[in-house]
């Protein structure tokens, strides 16, 4: 370890320090809100950190990289009144840990899911995983030639979800117009509140969504 550390110059060393930072900062703020189950490996990377440079992190440096962490199509909001956030879950195990994040990391009265899932994919788990999290889902398909049929979608839908759960749209675009109007809680008042779209279910479906709400490519 000495030796290593002699051989690097301040730069390096400059720039290993910043790199470590910010990696700390990932993987706690990124894989522990998106793969929680793997959020140990941050606090490997932090006593890496400690063993090497034989100090802890600062809190404020793990502060600074928590601002600076970006991670799009990740539980990303691109819309608010209603809320509407993408997430480029596309397996069971992804939609679980989105479904925790959405339970405890948001206060919706209603939350509606647009969903459009390729055709190799666990599709029933994927549902069974966000299920207890959506009041509805409108059912869709996206432009990879693998996107399974809205149909087949809807079917494998009502295993999971009561019929007037469900609903489908020829179109991403068209899908999220409709869950717009779906969420939409308007109270005695006229107010709109807790409501909530999570557009999921595959990384090209993320992709596309964001390029409808206009954001730049990841």
């Amino acid at each position: 370890m000495d030796s290593l550390k002699a051989r690097l110059s301040k730069k390096s060393a400059a720039l290993w320090y910043g790199a470590s930072i910010v990696v700390v900062a990932v993987m706690c703020g990124v894989a522990m809100f998106f793969s929680l189950d793997y959020d140990y490996h941050a606090i490997v990377v932090a006593y890496v950190f400690y063993l090497f440079y034989e100090k802890p992190l600062y809190d404020q440096a793990v502060h600074n990289g928590f601002q600076a962490v970006q991670s799009p199509g990740r539980l990303e909001r691109v819309r608010t009144a209603p809320t509407v956030l993408l997430d480029a879950c596309h397996n069971p195990h992804g939609a679980k840990a989105l479904a925790r994040a959405l339970d405890t990391c948001f206060e919706f009265n209603r939350l509606v899911g647009v969903l459009a899932i390729l055709g190799d994919k666990d599709a029933r788990g994927i549902l069974e995983a966000l299920e207890p999290v959506l009041d509805k889902v409108i059912l869709t398909t996206n432009s990879s030639p693998r996107t399974l049929p809205v149909e087949d979608l809807a079917e494998i839908a009502r295993q999971v979800f009561d019929a007037e759960q469900i609903d489908t749209a020829p179109t991403l675009a068209d899908a999220i117009a409709l869950a717009t109007v779906e969420a939409e809680n308007i109270d005695e008042n006229g107010v709109m509140s807790g409501a909530g779209v999570i557009v999921t279910g595959s990384v090209v479906t993320a992709g596309e969504a964001r390029s409808l709400f206009r954001k730049a490519p990841a």
